[in-house]
């Protein structure tokens, strides 16, 4: 769903004058292709601590979560910028760069922490064979 992410940014920060409903539709297709990676991500995520310490940890996740938002919302403040009050935005579409740039990113590092998450669990997975051997 990450490709269909990068593909709908770049759709989206390159239009020029739309109509209404073709925006809202594309608009809709960069909100489905964005948001459904939020499932699997949280899946991932809630497996990363320990089952004792995942409050604490998912908490820290949530106050990371908002702090990263405010500061995409101040760097794409930075980047789009509008010359007067009638002109229109300028530089929309190095804000999609950098979006795509970002989920490029999040790609690499997801897939890092997945197979960090693997090898965890096959540790783990190991010492439970153990002991069964040792209690049988």
């Amino acid at each position: 769903m990450s490709f269909a992410a990068i593909v709908m940014v770049t759709v989206y920060t390159h239009l020029s004058v739309t109509p209404l409903w073709l925006l809202i539709a594309i608009n809709m297709g960069v909100f489905a292709a964005v948001m459904c990676r939020m499932s699997p991500a949280m899946a991932l995520n809630s497996m990363a601590p320990k089952q004792e310490d995942r409050g604490a940890y998912m908490s820290v996740y949530s106050s990371l979560q908002q702090m990263a938002g405010g500061l995409g919302s101040a760097a794409a403040g930075v980047i789009v910028v509008q010359s007067s009050k009638d002109s229109p935005l300028q530089h929309f579409d190095v804000l999609g760069y950098a979006l795509v740039a970002v989920i490029i990113l999040c790609i690499y590092l997801v897939g890092r922490m997945s197979i960090g998450i693997q090898k965890s669990s096959e540790k783990t997975d190991a010492k439970l064979a153990a002991a069964e051997q040792f209690a049988a």
